[in-house]
This record gives C-alpha cells, sequence and structure tokens, in this order.
C-alpha cells in the first residue's frame, strides 16, 4: 500500500459531494494481524476525517477558518439552506 502510485487515488471529497454511499471491503484474511488491521482502520479513519474537514472548509467560502476562530463574542456564522440555495452571513446574536 505504501509503494503504490498515488496517480489512481479516489477523492474522497468529490465522491462525498455526490451523497452516495461509499463502501471500504478489507476482508479479514488480508490481515495477519490485529496491529496490521488496526494500521488500516486508522490510515482509512484518518483519510476520511481529512475529507470532511476540507469539505466543511469548503461550504464554508467565502469565510475562512481564521474567520470562525476571531469571530467576536455574541456573534455566530450561519450557514442557511433557502430555496435558491444556500446563505452564508455573521450575525450578532441579543444577550442580556
Amino acid at each position: 500500500m505504501l509503494k503504490k502510485d498515488c496517480n489512481n487515488n479516489i477523492d474522497l471529497v468529490a465522491e462525498m459531494q455526490k451523497s452516495k454511499l461509499i463502501c471500504i471491503n478489507m476482508p479479514e484474511t488480508m490481515f495477519s494481524t490485529d496491529e496490521e488491521k488496526d494500521m488500516y482502520c486508522t490510515y482509512w479513519l484518518t483519510k476520511i476525517w481529512g475529507a470532511l474537514q476540507i469539505r466543511y472548509l469548503e461550504e464554508l467560502q467565502p469565510y475562512e477558518l481564521d474567520d470562525i476562530l476571531h469571530l467576536k463574542s455574541y456573534h455566530s456564522l450561519n450557514h442557511i439552506k433557502y430555496e435558491n440555495g444556500y446563505a452564508k452571513f455573521i450575525t450578532k446574536l441579543p444577550h442580556s
């Protein structure tokens, strides 16, 4: 797996955008030890988690992670679905 060419890799971000089921089949006979199975599972969980983070950040454009981390107190970034798509905006929230 580590020596495999990267040209035919699957773009998990693009595949997740399709909203279809993604199955990763790993037959038990593929693993000779529990540690080997753990390494493969960790690899795929890391790839999936990374793809989810990229997808999340893409959905926030034109805002960036830095904008979210530095929001003023009582402000929120909103991502709202409406008839024509999605709206993204920052609002000031009421406080007592």
